[in-house]
């Protein structure tokens, strides 16, 4: 803990017993720091590191592996990261004359935005080694990100000290993905070293949706003609899915290489929506102005 309430906390602990093994990992601050793996901060969701603003990100891991008799050993972990930014910006501008006659122009500004990114991430590998020649592996994983921005803006144009022109700017967002693989292999070891043979099968799902809403309100005070008030709502979807399998064989080539021979046949399929609904209202008009 130091100046500026700013924080930082991490631990792990470690559990052996046997053949069990069980790691815990956590960490909690906010001066922009993380130690999970970069793809817990990936896709639409974005990343905290390098970001201005206050960042508070809490994560927690757990990994824990066990094996049998040497024969079933697994391996299974699971991820959890949150990450809050918010950000709050003022600036005021002046613009030079470039002559006597032309008037002083003042720009004033004021934005905050806010976002939140929460990821789940679940892994397991599976190793059943039937024999010394045979043996089945299974490697699923799962992966659950949220997204969520909030922003807003507002700025003013003075004249002569006199206010010509404001607008109010804003957006909000959500965004839900989710992903899984999964892989079962079984391999094959022949009396001749290096001479092997391997059967796998693949899967793929992938899921994604998101809704936003925007608004852009422009006041021209000077020339109420001008101005407009806009929104604009969209939603998407998108999904895609692989399946496939793979057949491989080695064979002894020489005294230290080998000849690979793969076969790996997949269908893919992917599908994306896109909704938009966009109104803009022109003020200061009459309805006979705006028909025409």
């Amino acid at each position: 803990y130091g100046t500026d309430d700013r924080y930082e906390v991490g631990g792990n602990v470690n559990y052996f017993n046997g053949a069990h093994r069980l790691s815990v990992i956590g960490l909690l601050n906010n001066v922009n720091q993380q130690n999970f793996s970069f793809d817990d901060f990936t896709g639409a969701m974005g990343s905290s590191n390098g970001r201005s603003g206050k960042n508070v990100t809490g994560s927690i891991g757990l990994n824990h592996s066990f094996e049998r008799e040497n024969k079933l050993k697994t391996e299974a972990s699971y991820f959890y990261n949150y990450n809050k930014n918010e950000n709050n910006s003022e600036s005021l501008q002046e613009y030079f004359q470039t002559s006597d006659n032309e008037p002083i122009h003042i720009y004033n500004s004021t934005e905050n935005s806010e976002g939140k990114n929460y990821n789940h991430r679940a892994t397991l590998r599976l190793t059943w080694t039937i024999d010394e020649k045979n043996s089945i592996i299974f490697t699923p994983r799962l992966s659950w990100q949220n997204n969520k921005q909030l922003r807003d803006k507002t700025g003013e144009d003075f004249y002569d000290n006199v206010l010509s022109l404001s607008t109010q700017q804003g957006s909000n967002s959500a965004t839900d993905g989710f992903s899984g693989n999964g892989n079962l292999m079984w391999r094959h070891k022949f009396d001749l070293a290096r001479r092997t043979f391997s059967v796998s099968a693949n899967t793929r799902i992938s899921l994604k949706e998101s809704d936003k809403d925007s608004y852009n309100n422009n006041n021209n005070i000077a020339d109420t003609s001008r101005s407009y008030n806009t929104t604009q709502l969209s939603d998407e979807e998108s999904n895609s899915a692989m399946i496939g399998l793979s057949a491989m064989y080695t064979e002894p080539f020489g005294e230290y290489m080998a000849l690979q021979v793969n076969y790996s046949p997949a269908y893919t399929y992917s599908k994306g929506d896109r909704y938009v609904e966009a109104d803009t209202t022109i003020l200061g008009q009459t309805d006979d102005e705006i028909g025409r």
